[in-house]
């Protein structure tokens, strides 16, 4: 049986990480939104928090579903996977504080922009560089 062309299986695996990363974000801007509202927690920190566990719930439930059949093992692909989410979170917290600041866009929105952006790098990174599948 022929393999999919690589697009159909980017497109596959893209829809799917697409799916799980529009929850986990979901999740993401609760916990910012929580943070923020409820306590004194400085909103940098918020966002930072809220996207390091978003992130955490993402690559579970993508090591399962999005790259199933994946030869890299949880503990292995989960350190590589978090060396990115901290460099995203950096990215995040950084971009999303600067958006507010310069631009005076409301946090949330700031935040959602920023999203967009560094879940598409992440996508591309976890598929070419982290779990290798195509």
């Amino acid at each position: 049986m022929p393999q999919p062309s690589i697009l159909k299986r980017l497109l596959s695996r893209g829809s799917k990480y697409a799916m799980v990363g529009f929850a986990t974000f979901l999740l993401d801007l609760g916990i910012l939104f929580t943070l923020v509202k409820f306590t004194a927690v400085p909103y940098s920190f918020a966002v930072a928090i809220g996207f390091l566990i978003g992130v955490s719930i993402n690559f579970s439930i993508s090591y399962y579903w999005v790259y199933a059949g994946t030869t890299r093992r949880f503990h292995h692909g989960y350190f590589l996977f978090l060396i990115v989410a901290i460099i995203g979170a950096f990215v995040i917290t950084i971009s999303t504080s600067w958006l507010v600041e310069v631009f005076a866009l409301p946090l949330l929105v700031a935040r959602v922009m920023v999203g967009g952006v560094v879940g598409v790098i992440g996508f591309l990174l976890n598929t070419f560089l982290n779990f290798r599948l195509l």
